[in-house]
């Protein structure tokens, strides 16, 4: 077992693994910001633990909250809009 440890200080992101088959990433917004349409080559769980986000992906849109996971497909298009200061976690894997 190994542990990680995130920091309370990060201004947008920080990976907390990061290797060719798994990155880890707590992610940060603010109110109001938006991060445009992207993809990734990788398949992706996204777990919420604080504030609000307006979540697009290929199947409509969610308002996600603490409690709510999303996970995505190999290169499935999705936007991001922070309806409050949030903080995420951003499982990428190969895996899958």
């Amino acid at each position: 077992m190994k542990k990680f440890t995130g920091s309370t200080d990060i201004e947008r992101y920080e990976h907390l693994i990061d290797n060719e088959n798994l990155q880890v990433t707590h992610l940060k917004f603010m109110k109001g910001e938006v991060l445009e349409t992207h993809d990734h080559p990788w398949d992706v769980v996204v777990v919420i633990y604080k504030g609000q986000i307006e979540f697009t992906g290929s199947n409509g849109t969610e308002n996600i909250v603490p409690g709510d996971i999303i996970r995505l497909e190999k290169g499935e298009p999705h936007k991001l809009v922070a309806l409050d200061d949030a903080d995420l976690m951003v499982v990428k894997s190969k895996l899958a």
